[in-house]
């Protein structure tokens, strides 16, 4: 293992990919340890990272999280008869996740599996090493990504016509919130020009949410969300109110299975219907 582990290295570093950002001289969660340094660094806005943890009937599952992501590999500088064992590095990270209200997931040699959530805000972790005392820290923040492709007012209107719905992945919310955040703005633009545009077309304005938590908490909010998107077309950008009805309809209707934050992510949505 200690051969793979320093080759990836070499070879990272042999691009030229070390890349100096301040998360990477400094994790938002942790410090690094005593006489290594940073070799290797990437940081994502958006990327998954597979999570290995014991499920409550003791299985072992993979579990993909995504969000904001860091990888930061660490090579010791001191004397090699010196390094830290592999086990001290692993103890190291479990003991400060746990000092954080956090827990550990799964252990197995050379690596662990850890959470904890830090201002309200869920991380997932990998640490590996082997005996060489160069290790690797994966993180990802939980979050959904910000969309950089959005419909049209044209691209709205011919999925209306093909489809009957459109679908929008770019109206965002908070965590278990019905206030639309700031990034929305684009998508909005679009769905309000193709209405202005369209004033004969009525339309369903239909939230969506995925299958965690309480039913009727996730149908009363994907209706707080549908009224929320309707309230800003009607009142900052001019839609008439009768070209709009919010609808909620919680789980109910989802795109993808629920089994994995990437397949969540999909069934979170607003839907234009041609009523």
């Amino acid at each position: 293992m200690k051969t793979i582990f320093i080759s990836y290295l070499l070879f990272f570093m042999s691009l030229g990919l070390i890349e100096r950002t301040y998360a990477c001289d400094r994790h938002p969660l942790f410090n690094h340890l005593p006489n290594h340094k940073v070799s290797f660094c990437e940081e994502n806005a958006f990327n998954r990272l597979k999570i290995k943890m014991t499920s409550s009937d003791g299985s072992l599952e993979d579990v993909t999280k995504s969000g904001y992501f860091i990888d930061s590999w660490f090579e010791f500088q001191g004397e090699f008869e010196k390094r830290p064992s592999a086990a001290e590095i692993i103890e190291n990270y479990k003991n400060a996740v746990i000092s954080k209200g956090g827990s550990v997931k799964y252990e197995s040699r050379g690596e662990a599996y850890l959470s904890v959530k830090v201002s309200g805000q869920t991380w997932w972790i990998r640490v590996s090493t082997d005996n060489s005392g160069t290790y690797r820290v994966e993180s990802v923040r939980e979050e959904a990504m910000k969309q950089s492709i959005i419909l049209s007012a044209e691209e709205i209107k011919q999925e209306l016509l093909d489809a009957g719905r459109a679908i929008f992945y770019g109206i965002l919310f908070d965590t278990d919130k019905a206030e639309i955040k700031p990034e929305s703005s684009e998508t909005l633009e679009e769905i309000a020009r193709f209405l202005l545009a369209n004033p004969s077309v009525n339309v369903y304005v239909v939230g969506h949410t995925d299958n965690t938590g309480n039913y009727a908490h996730n149908l009363d909010l994907s209706k707080k969300r549908a009224t929320a998107v309707v309230e800003h077309l009607t009142k900052k950008a001019g839609i008439p109110t009768h070209q709009l009805e919010a609808i909620g309809v919680g789980p109910v209707s989802p795109i993808s299975h629920n089994r994995t934050d990437a397949e969540k992510q999909k069934n979170r949505r607003v839907e234009l219907v041609v009523k």
